[in-house]
């Protein structure tokens, strides 16, 4: 659907396909949270399941955020791989949604498209008490792969806003909750982050990082809610000051045989404050069409931090295209950064992100 021009600022608007689901609540509440958040971008408008040509565009599209659902089913499909291509050949930085599930007996799966390996799927947090709303979906798709990735405030009120019903009988009353809020919420916060540090922009490999190096707000029911979540990522909300200030970034882009030294990439980072807190985070990009044929990742890169002759801190999984760890220092000493390509099909291109948090 399309948002409701009277409530939202069409001068940075731009609707680019057939409103053929009429006015809704839902498209008018999306556009109203990122432009609250991001009130200098200018945004595009597509259809459900439609990528832009973003040749075609300007200014151009960096960033995109898709607020809705398709399917609930555990399956990887051809609209999770088509968002996948998508990013991987355009570099724009992308998140979907998680889903809801109303009911608590229904399936939590993360719904479609946001299976995707290289976009940002977003799970919902509830305001007043940090904690997972009980519809937000977590259960991660048959491949096995971590969903969501980040998760944060999803109930955002307008309360000047005129109310009005919608082309399907809906009332939009300033009020928005769910998953698809989080997300678009997301996108804003990133394009801030984008105009603060361009740095970032066409790097979705860095972007994913830097997210989820940034997500350091506790979420209190994490790790009981998300009980198939093997790793440290979605267990807090990113928080501005945490990505726009106090990290170090840097990435690895060429061809499938570039950028590792045998199977290693080795570097140090300096300047560490013994007792400080770090959160590391790699992320990269994999083929979808790759994804759909094997059922599973083109590459397994995996993530580990010493200090000294102490390895301070390791993330392994085997499934997912990021590793994150959190740590303290033991000392002023160096960080020794070992990140390690355990697997290789030989298909796709290095694009490797890297973000480092200190507090």
């Amino acid at each position: 659907g399309c948002p409701k021009t009277s409530i939202i600022n069409t001068a940075n608007f731009v609707q680019n396909s057939a409103c053929v689901d009429g006015i809704t609540k839902h498209a008018t509440s999306m556009v109203r949270i990122f432009q609250t958040t991001a009130p200098n971008a200018v945004l595009y408008q597509y259809q459900r399941e439609e990528n832009p040509n973003i040749s075609s565009l300007n200014p151009q599209v960096e960033i995109g955020f898709h607020s809705y659902s398709v399917t609930d089913d555990p399956s990887y499909d051809a609209r999770d791989a088509l968002l996948d291509n998508f990013i991987y050949l355009n570099d724009i930085t992308s998140f979907v949604a998680a889903g809801n599930q109303p009911s608590s007996s229904g399936s939590f799966y993360v719904t479609t498209p946001g299976k995707a390996f290289n976009a940002i799927t977003v799970g919902g947090v509830y305001p007043f008490t940090n904690n997972y709303e009980t519809a937000s979906r977590w259960k991660n798709p048959q491949i096995g792969h971590q969903k969501p990735e980040i998760a944060t405030y999803d109930y955002f009120s307008f309360s000047n806003d005129a109310n009005f019903v919608d082309d399907n009988g809906e009332t939009y009353n300033g009020t928005v909750q769910g998953t698809s809020a989080a997300t678009a919420f997301s996108a804003g916060v990133m394009a801030d982050v984008f105009h603060q540090h361009p740095f970032f922009k066409h790097h979705p490999e860095m972007a994913k990082a830097l997210m989820i190096t940034g997500s350091t707000k506790v979420i209190g029911n994490a790790t009981s809610y998300d009980s198939d979540n093997s790793s440290i990522a979605a267990h807090g909300i990113p928080l501005y000051e945490d990505l726009g200030w106090n990290t170090r970034s840097r990435y690895w882009r060429g061809t499938n045989s570039c950028c590792f030294t045998g199977d290693s990439i080795v570097f140090t980072e300096s300047d560490i404050v013994q007792g400080k807190r770090y959160r590391i985070a790699i992320a990269w990009l994999i083929p979808g069409y790759y994804v759909l044929s094997n059922n599973n990742i083109s590459q397994d890169i995996d993530l580990y931090v010493m200090q000294g002759s102490a390895t301070l801190a390791y993330s392994i999984s085997a499934k997912n295209p990021f590793e994150v760890v959190d740590f303290y220092a033991n000392s002023n000493s160096d960080l020794k950064i070992r990140i390690k390509r355990y697997a290789n099909s030989g298909t796709g291109n290095v694009v490797l992100g890297y973000n480092m948090w200190y507090e």
